[in-house]
């Protein structure tokens, strides 16, 4: 009995073991703010360096997760099924014009979890979550399965706003727990994107909505409630952050005109900041020292801001400042737009508007604003693997820079799709989800 006993704490060391160095359990990785170790390849194309390419089920713009050998992925698939669409013909489909949004598609879904084989792209098993015609309308250029999900290993959890459903299965695809929401509706229309967040073994969970916003947190083993708050916030597509600062852990989440951090283990608010212009798109980033963040719409340029570690209470600098004794500098007309910035050694990368921008994370001065060359939208978010910057564009061009003060292209690789979804890193693979297939690139 002893040595068997021995036997699985042994591997359940080494599991976990293997989460924390070769994985991406979760949208924009371990951290969640987009930055991991590792070396990816620098070229490679349709031909070259692709390990494998699998076509996918359906449509999403969730993120994959990578644990182990497994890589999960979700998806919603209906028949007859409409193709995904870019920016600027999202933007132009007469549905995108109604001002509360389209009605729901009059067909049935299923939403979907896929495992597959992180070596070869196999199938290893398909689960089907929930069935049924979706509640709520999404934006053209959105889909019914955007939000990405998260995974320990031994769980993999996934959210499906439009279909009203948290569920949860084992690695194997057997469900665990299940809790099910009212859909509510989005702002004109567009549809969910909040993923889900995980930290020491809590599944955090935001709904900001139009009609009942809260932000829950449950015990990802038995999805047990641990806590849950209501939130005077109305429709939000970022992801909340577990920001590990200099002095504790704080669950921070955007919203409307405003961002709020809670004590993660009981949901005690610690601080907020408030009057920011318009609602989140883009997740925040943060270092030890300080969290960064903007919002941005088609009506306002948006703003730029650099909290730092400890604040507590409302720390909304008045109208005349741009700074408070927490908020470290504002920044006018400099958001990060559709993508999640990142930051790398006291330096903040955005990328928008045709421009990459590195920003002094301590003073806010701008250290360089480049043109990108034959870029499209960007929806993705950044991430960095050691010293390299990537940008995706919705074309599948992912540019490499060299991270630094200086601005310096390494590198222009393309695939073949349509790319809004945010790539995932394990080692040295690299996951690139199009509307249509996923590539594992590898040397």
């Amino acid at each position: 009995m002893l040595p068997r006993l021995l036997s699985v704490l042994l591997a359940g060391l080494m599991l976990t073991s293997y989460v924390l160095a070769d994985s991406w359990p979760q949208f924009r990785g371990p951290a969640g703010t987009g930055s991991t170790t590792g070396k990816l390849p620098l070229q490679w194309g349709n031909d070259r360096n692709v390990a494998w390419k699998v076509e996918l089920p359906g449509v999403g713009w969730s993120s994959p997760v990578v644990v182990g050998d497994r890589v999960f992925i979700t998806t919603a698939v209906t028949d007859k099924q409409p193709k995904a669409k870019g920016f600027t013909e999202g933007t132009r489909d007469l549905r995108s014009m109604i001002p509360f949004g389209a009605t729901p598609p009059n067909v049935e879904y299923r939403w979907e979890i896929l495992c597959l084989e992180r070596s070869t792209g196999k199938q290893l098993w398909r689960q089907t979550v929930v069935r049924k015609k979706p509640d709520i309308p999404v934006h053209p250029s959105n889909t019914f399965a955007t939000e990405s999900p998260v995974t320990d290993g031994r769980h993999v959890c996934a959210l499906f706003g439009p279909a009203g459903v948290l569920c949860c299965l084992d690695r194997d695809g057997k469900e665990l727990w299940r809790r099910e929401f009212e859909p509510a509706p989005m702002t004109a229309g567009f549809g969910t994107g909040s993923s889900l967040a995980l930290a020491d073994g809590r599944v955090f969970v935001q709904r900001d909505n139009e009609k009942k916003s809260f932000l829950l947190a449950l015990d990802i083993r038995t999805g047990k409630q641990l806590w849950r708050v209501d939130r005077d916030s109305k429709s939000s597509w970022s992801t909340p952050l577990l920001w590990r600062n200099a002095q504790r852990a704080e669950l921070v989440v955007g919203g409307t005109g405003k961002l709020i951090s809670y004590d993660p283990a009981s949901g005690k608010e610690l601080w907020r900041l408030t009057g920011i212009p318009a609602t989140f798109t883009a997740s925040p980033t943060a270092d030890t020292e300080r969290i960064y963040f903007g919002t941005s719409s088609p009506t306002t340029a948006g703003k730029l801001y650099a909290v730092k570690a400890g604040a507590s209470g409302d720390i909304t600098p008045t109208s005349e400042d741009t700074s408070s004794s927490f908020v470290a500098w504002t920044i006018n007309g400099t958001s990060p737009g559709m993508p999640s910035p990142v930051v790398k050694d006291g330096l903040l990368y955005l990328a928008g508007s045709g421009f990459l921008t590195c920003i002094d994370g301590k003073t806010g001065e701008r250290v360089y604003r480049s043109r990108l060359a034959k870029t499209r939208s960007i929806a993705a978010s950044l991430w960095i693997v050691g010293d390299l910057l990537y940008v995706l564009d919705e074309d599948g061009t992912t540019q490499v820079f060299k991270t630094g003060p200086k601005f310096e292209p390494v590198a222009r690789n393309q695939v073949e799709g349509l790319f809004w979804a945010t790539p995932a890193v394990a080692g040295n693979e690299l996951f690139l989800r199009s509307a249509d297939r996923l590539y594992c690139i590898r040397e």
